[in-house]
């Protein structure tokens, strides 16, 4: 697993952490703040240099980063390595780019959400606000959010969490892909999966 964000912000080092406990996976994490003349660094510790490099990779997690701290060559290869060898993305919105900076982009194609309204970044994150979850019903056959002994169970587990200080509002699902959780109230979502070729965007 390779995730690239663009500062440690609170969801990415909480992703790192529960992904590096995790002894099944093999977890590199890069922070792109410092790029290299402007463009994504690359190597051994950093974005890999080659598509074949980048393919050896199970899941990309991409974060708040600016889409132009990547070259078109390496943006054509994260939608192959979704597309052509089956990888999975997982993008974690931010206050910053994502996903509003990668409309027209080579990766719009296979991002499951269109941001909506105004060009302003949303409300930073507030230890005021809570937002409750409700699993839809395209979530009933999903394993990654099954975390009770039955479909039933899950939901419940799910309505029962305490809610999330922060979500992107100005986003709407995208025609194919599916919204498997959301604010309770018919709110923002805030798990979309969809396919891609071979492989998957979350």
């Amino acid at each position: 697993t390779l995730l690239l964000d663009e500062f440690p912000r609170w969801e990415s080092r909480y992703a790192s952490m529960m992904l590096k406990r995790d002894r099944r996976i093999d977890l590199l994490t890069t922070f792109t703040a410092a790029p290299a003349k402007g463009r994504m660094k690359t190597g051994s510790n950093s974005f890999p240099k080659t598509r074949e490099e980048l393919f050896a990779y199970h899941i990309l997690v991409l974060g708040d980063v600016d889409p132009q701290r990547f070259s078109p060559e390496q943006l054509e290869s994260i939608k192959a390595f979704v597309v052509e060898r089956g990888g999975t993305v997982i993008l974690m919105a931010g206050t910053r780019h994502m996903p509003k900076s990668y409309a027209g982009t080579l990766l719009s194609e296979i991002i499951p959400v269109r941001s909506v309204g105004a060009a302003t970044p949303p409300t930073p994150p507030s230890s005021h606000a809570v937002h409750p979850l409700v699993m839809l019903n395209a979530a009933t056959g999903e394993d990654l959010l099954h975390v009770g002994l039955s479909a039933k169970s899950s939901r419940k587990l799910w309505e029962g969490l305490p809610g999330m200080n922060w979500v992107h509002p100005g986003v709407r699902v995208s025609p194919a892909a599916d919204e498997l959780v959301q604010v309770r109230g018919d709110g923002p979502p805030v798990i979309v999966k969809s396919f891609a070729g071979l492989g998957k965007v979350l």
